[in-house]
């Protein structure tokens, strides 16, 4: 888009804090991954995690907010990207209890958000924070996409819910513009 997406103003507020917002609703705790570790300061108080190589990429900044989460005692990670559309509570309530339903071998390694055509959305997902390893095992082999993780090691459950509307995201001015046309004031971001 040319510019930072999470300073977009929707309803008068920066996509930021629309996420962040659903998600204060379902956490005890939440973060931001923010590059640097302070890009956003200014704009909220939640703590903020600097990926471990700024500009890589979001497998990095994913790898960098999985090892913060883990070092802070937390299990889960649920992640939603700032340019995530669409995204309600319910959605991010269903993410998370898809991997609560069994644990270590019997459960999901992560649960991630399909969208209207089906396609796997890594960044609406929620991460059991003991994957933390083997991402870091991905990254030291060179990998840099985030899809990669729909491939295998880990084990990965689509999450659809019926009766939901799925979530997309914002790549493109006419995306946003598309989306905001059918936005609800107060409503999913």
């Amino acid at each position: 888009m040319g510019r930072d997406k999470a300073l977009i103003r929707v309803h008068e507020r920066p996509l930021l804090l629309h996420q962040l917002t659903l998600l204060k609703a379902l956490c005890a705790q939440t973060y931001v991954s923010a590059g640097d570790g302070e890009r956003y300061r200014d704009l909220t108080a939640v703590a903020q995690i600097a990926d471990e190589s700024p500009g890589a990429g979001p497998l990095w900044a994913l790898l960098g907010a999985l090892g913060r989460l883990a070092a802070d005692g937390h299990d889960r990670a649920l992640v939603l990207s700032c340019d995530a559309l669409g995204v309600g509570g319910a959605l991010l309530e269903a993410l998370t209890e898809a991997i609560s339903v069994g644990s270590g071998e019997e459960g999901a390694d992560f649960a991630y958000a399909l969208d209207a055509e089906d396609r796997p959305q890594p960044l609406i997902a929620c991460y059991r924070v003991a994957v933390e390893p083997t991402l870091r095992q991905l990254v030291a082999n060179g990998e840099r996409r985030l899809r990669v993780l729909l491939q295998g090691p880990l084990r990965g459950v689509a999450v659809a819910p019926v009766g939901l509307p799925r979530p997309g995201n914002a790549n493109t001015p006419a995306e946003l513009e598309a989306h905001l046309t059918n936005l609800v004031p107060g409503g999913a971001s």
